[in-house]
């Protein structure tokens, strides 16, 4: 019951989380924009990019992207981990396969990083719940993506993309 318990936890976690990331990019105006909103030719099909792309439409284009999969990722059934797992990593895949402009480059690199810490401590601790190294690994993960620096960096993404996207 207590790894059960855990694993809904961290999914529901990490949910909210990207939900909250969708919820903050919208300017009010009915237009989405964001680190995981906005417009692009993604169909939510699961397709990775394939190499590292370039510049500010990329950057649109990722972003289009990480708005398709955090909703899939909200609609995740919470006893299903694999899938919640399979949908973080390919988010934070995006994230690090996008070369974006000069001006909002260490903003992409702050949210990156912090994604990639919580693909991985959810990965570690969803392995095995009661390894109190992989429950501190997540725990600075959560950490990561609640701290100022990242709050900081989602909003000069956001106002990026509101402004070129």
């Amino acid at each position: 019951m207590r790894t059960h318990l855990t694993r809904t936890t961290a999914l529901a976690s990490a949910a909210a989380l990207l939900l909250t990331l969708a919820g903050c990019s919208g300017s009010g105006s009915g237009s989405d924009a964001g680190p995981t909103a906005g417009t692009g030719s993604g169909t939510g099909s699961g397709t990775e990019p394939s190499a590292t792309a370039e510049g500010p439409q990329a950057l649109c284009d990722a972003v289009a992207r990480l708005d398709e999969l955090s909703t899939t990722l909200g609609d995740v059934d919470p006893s299903n981990p694999d899938e919640a797992i399979a949908n973080l990593e390919e988010i934070t895949s995006t994230l690090e396969n996008t070369d974006p402009p000069a001006e909002v480059a260490d903003a992409v690199d702050t949210v990156s990083t912090s994604f990639r810490e919580l693909t991985d401590g959810m990965s570690e601790a969803l392995a095995d719940p009661t390894a109190e190294d992989a429950m501190t690994a997540l725990n600075d993960a959560m950490a990561s993506v609640s701290s100022q620096e990242f709050v900081d960096a989602t909003t000069e993404l956001n106002e990026y993309t509101e402004a070129n996207c």
